[in-house]
């Protein structure tokens, strides 16, 4: 009776222990991971620039995409005609 006492006196000892020892090492292994930036996506950034900016095509690209835009709707026409 007075050994599986002391065996769990014992247990719960071990287990504050590890407590313990946890509470003072993880507070270094965050130092260390936020050194590295690998927690670095947990932060907020804010936007950079002008976030309302177009910018315009040169005149060959526009073409392409109208000439690819153009051919899409023909199909698109003839796949729903059928």
């Amino acid at each position: 009776m007075i050994s599986k006492i002391k065996e769990r006196l014992f247990l719960i000892l071990r287990i504050l222990i590890l407590l313990a020892l946890l509470a003072l090492i993880l507070p270094k292994v965050y130092g260390i991971m936020e050194k590295q930036d690998i927690l670095s996506g947990l932060e907020d950034r804010k936007p950079s620039g002008n976030p309302m900016r177009v910018e315009k095509q040169s005149s060959a690209e526009e073409k392409e995409d109208e000439g690819l835009l153009q051919n899409f709707v023909v199909k698109l026409r003839d796949f729903y005609k059928k």
